[in-house]
C-alpha cells in the first residue's frame, strides 16, 4: 500500500474553510470548535491522519 502524505498546509486550508453552521459529525465535534482551534489542532490532525 503506498505511502500517504498528508500536507498541514492543505490540512488548514480545509479547517479554515469548515462551515461552522452544519452539525456534528460522529466525533460530536463541532465544526465551530474545530475552526476556532485550527492553529492548535493542525499538527495533530495532519499527524493522524498520516499513513504510517
Amino acid at each position: 500500500m503506498p505511502k500517504i502524505e498528508i500536507d498541514p498546509e492543505g490540512v488548514l486550508k480545509l479547517l479554515q474553510n469548515l462551515k461552522v453552521d452544519k452539525a456534528t459529525g460522529p466525533d460530536m465535534i463541532k465544526p465551530i470548535v474545530l475552526k476556532e482551534l485550527q492553529h492548535e489542532i493542525l499538527d495533530l490532525v495532519s499527524l493522524i491522519f498520516q499513513s504510517p
